[in-house]
């Protein structure tokens, strides 16, 4: 079994487990003492994940680094390392702890990243889209007096929303300096760091990394922030605004590609080919609209 696409070797996780990566992983890491590295892009099922991880281990066990208060200032965008760690990430324990979350930089295991089994997954930008807009809905139903569009929804958003995240928070790249980056290099980059990944998966593969825990607690995987079908606002798309979609957001859907493990090589060729080497004025036209579309969001559906 292949979690994902970009090692042609197996991974520790296929190496941890005997017939071919059949078998659930033992959560008996032995003398090599393995631990979980996830970083959770949003809506790709790490709530799930990051769950099972306390269930099994203990919170006092899982370190979620949280991101640094602004307190009014953007203080990310001069800043590398946007996060800080909780209490329970003093002295040895933070040696000894698995590490997850929306804020999990490669940087707090520098030097150990060899004891980690280092996980992310990725999905396509439109269903990313859709899950994000679904579950929007469903968490607000009960404060929203008026619903908004999907169209209203994208624009309030960044573009490539995933490599956002995993440059600025898991790669700790200056937001200016993120801003600044073409599209052709921001892709560039994000391959960079999901090879240091030993799981770079499509969210196709969460149930596989699920097993591969195991459940310590003998309850079974309980799910979460998942909305029903029926519950959800928009339930699918129309090829033509998949496609759209897939245009808007270059960078994660080649990303994607990789992770849906296809040969890296040709997607990185098409990639190259496919997106600009410069700096893309459009981006500052979209900066400077997306407060209005953030208005037309968080705050008149609440009036």
């Amino acid at each position: 079994m292949t979690p994902g696409g970009i090692a042609s070797k197996p991974t520790p996780l296929e190496q941890c487990a005997d017939g071919g990566g059949n078998r659930p992983w033992p959560l008996d890491f032995g003398n090599n003492r393995k631990l979980f590295f996830f970083f959770h892009v949003p809506k790709t099922g790490g709530s799930t994940i990051v769950h099972t991880l306390v269930r099994n281990f203990g919170r006092q066990r899982v370190i979620a680094p949280k991101k640094k208060d602004s307190r009014g200032f953007p203080v990310d965008v001069l800043l590398s390392k946007k996060f800080f760690l909780p209490p329970n990430a003093r002295g040895e324990n933070l040696y000894n702890s698995h590490i997850v979350g929306h804020f999990a930089s490669l940087s707090v295991i520098e030097g150990r990243e060899s004891k980690y089994i280092k996980a992310c997954f990725w999905r396509h930008p439109a269903d990313w889209f859709l899950s994000y807009y679904n579950w929007r809905n469903h968490k607000d139903r009960n404060r929203q007096k008026r619903s908004y569009s999907f169209s209203d929804f994208v624009k309030s958003l960044s573009h490539n929303p995933m490599s956002k995240d995993l440059l600025l928070y898991c790669g700790d790249v200056p937001r200016w300096r993120y801003f600044l980056m073409s599209d052709r290099l921001k892709f560039k980059t994000a391959m960079s760091i999901a090879k240091k990944f030993d799981v770079f998966a499509d969210i196709s593969r969460v149930e596989d990394y699920l097993d591969a825990i195991g459940d310590g607690s003998n309850e079974g995987i309980q799910v979460r922030n998942r909305v029903a079908e029926q519950k959800k606002v928009l339930r699918c798309f129309d090829p033509k605004n998949r496609h759209r979609l897939e245009l808007l957001n270059p960078v994660d859907y080649y990303v994607y590609r990789v992770a849906m493990n296809r040969s890296s090589a040709r997607v990185v060729s098409e990639a190259e080919r496919a997106m600009t080497g410069r700096f893309q004025f459009r981006d500052l036209i979209r900066l400077l609209a997306r407060p209005y579309y953030r208005l037309k969001v968080k705050l008149i559906p609440f009036l």
